[in-house]
């Protein structure tokens, strides 16, 4: 003889109560979903990315000569898609360690428009050999979306680390002692090529 479960009625409607319960939420999520999307993509900002470079006039030299000329590069990048208005930086080095050869380690523009760089350098000397931890350049800039009151943003670059500066005797060593090496390098790697015809 054949047995057949017995459902209980009062299941069956509980577990359909809770799959049209379960399906109307995810219905009425999806149009919150879509009006969150539709109001982040009605808010553009400005977004400033600052780079701080340095350059010592050789790609080899990751050094500072004391007395000598260097560039720092300053450059603002707005990576946002409406223009950032009123955009400055200024960075700090220390008197007693620098001198301002050229140029200015501040700069204003009054507008960057949206995918659009500046740049800005400054020349400077530095006073005597050791250690310099560099600091970060500070970025101040703002931006109006939709008739809004003005949205005012700050923003940093990244620094050098700790960069060491050597004296100019110090500096004149190591090219002289760079310069040898690579001589005696030359002089072995061309005894296998000329050396048959010497013979």
């Amino acid at each position: 003889q054949t047995q057949h479960a017995v459902v209980n009625p009062l299941i069956m409607v509980s577990t359909r109560a809770c799959a049209v319960a379960l399906v109307l939420l995810l219905a009425a999520s999806v149009p919150y979903t879509f009006a969150q999307d539709e109001e982040v993509a009605e808010a553009p900002e400005a977004h400033i990315i600052a780079y701080k470079s340095l350059h010592t006039g050789s790609e080899t030299q990751y050094y500072i000569v004391a007395g000598v000329d260097f560039t720092v590069e300053y450059t603002l990048y707005n990576a946002g898609s409406i223009d950032a208005n009123n955009a400055r930086f200024s960075d700090e080095w220390p008197v007693e360690q620098f001198t301002i050869v050229d140029g200015n380690a501040e700069g204003e523009w009054a507008s960057i428009a949206a995918g659009a760089s500046v740049s800005q350098n400054v020349t400077l000397r530095a006073n005597q050999p050791g250690i310099y931890k560099s600091g970060q350049a500070k970025v101040e800039y703002e931006f109006t979306s939709d008739e809004e009151e003005p949205t005012q943003r700050t923003a940093a670059s990244a620094g050098f680390g700790d960069v060491q500066i050597v004296s100019q005797e110090d500096h004149e060593l190591a090219i002289a002692t760079y310069t040898r090496e690579w001589t005696a390098f030359f002089l072995l790697a061309a005894i296998p090529v000329v050396g048959p015809y010497v013979a």
